[in-house]
């Protein structure tokens, strides 16, 4: 807010959001080594994992959450803002592709003043590679499945089917 005052909130929160994504704290744990520092199973490790996006992101998340328990949050502050100083826009975003999450969220509030809704409904196989399977119900009844490596991804996926169709309506 105080980086881009006068820029609207929601082209803040999509800039919140891309700033704290999966991709932008992975790139920040490569550039810091914290992959080298994960204690990870043999499975695990020999998968890659030691440079796996979620893997990363998720423990970098947890380091800024000890450095948060350990020395408060004017410390965390101090962390974060070191951390990121980089990844930081120079300018003002510009108009971005929505994602498909987003944008059916808007398309189901304009035309039905309401909310689609996901649910998971399964996750299977190993720990490594798991496949997610979602439903996305449209306020309109209309269902949507899809499946991804992560439960965002098959989300990502159902809204992108249901923007489709919607748009062909």
């Amino acid at each position: 807010y105080h980086r881009f005052p006068g820029i609207r909130e929601g082209v803040l929160t999509r800039l919140r959001s891309k700033l704290v994504s999966e991709p932008s704290l992975a790139g920040i744990a490569r550039q810091i080594g914290l992959g080298g520092l994960l204690r990870l199973g043999k499975g695990e490790a020999a998968q890659g994992g030691r440079e796996r996006a979620s893997i990363l992101s998720d423990a970098f998340e947890a380091v800024l959450a000890a450095v948060y328990e350990d020395g408060g949050f004017l410390e965390a502050r101090r962390v974060v803002d070191r951390l990121f100083e980089d990844h930081w826009p120079a300018l003002a975003p510009g108009p971005e592709r929505k994602d498909f999450k987003t944008a059916l969220q808007e398309a189901c509030h304009r035309r039905f003043n309401a909310l689609p809704i996901y649910a998971l409904l399964q996750a299977s196989g190993p720990e490594h590679a798991k496949v997610f399977s979602v439903s996305l119900t449209m306020p309109d009844g209309a269902e949507f499945l899809a499946s991804g490596t992560s439960c965002k991804r098959a989300e990502q996926k159902a809204a992108e089917l249901a923007l489709e169709t919607l748009s062909a309506r």
